[in-house]
């Protein structure tokens, strides 16, 4: 299924709902919730609270990709 031709608001209905599965301080879980935050930068809505997450993972990658976002969107103001 392609998200991006469905409403923002459902796609992000939907990816909050999906998240609530994941355990932010598992390395299982830190790409899943990574991938949340990116639904979130793909249709350009800011989450601080996703973003504040990732940016504690356990797992570096997440972490670094998270400072991506976290720049794109501070660019973006």
């Amino acid at each position: 299924m392609e998200l991006s031709e469905h409403p923002s608001d459902k796609v992000l209905s939907a990816t909050d709902k999906w998240l609530k599965q994941f355990d932010p301080k598992s390395k299982e879980d830190a790409h899943h919730i990574l991938e949340g935050l990116w639904v979130y930068q793909r249709n350009d809505t800011k989450n601080e609270a996703l973003l504040k997450t990732v940016l504690s993972s356990p797992v570096e990658h997440a972490r670094i990709s998270a400072k991506t976002v976290e720049q794109f969107w501070d660019q973006n103001k």
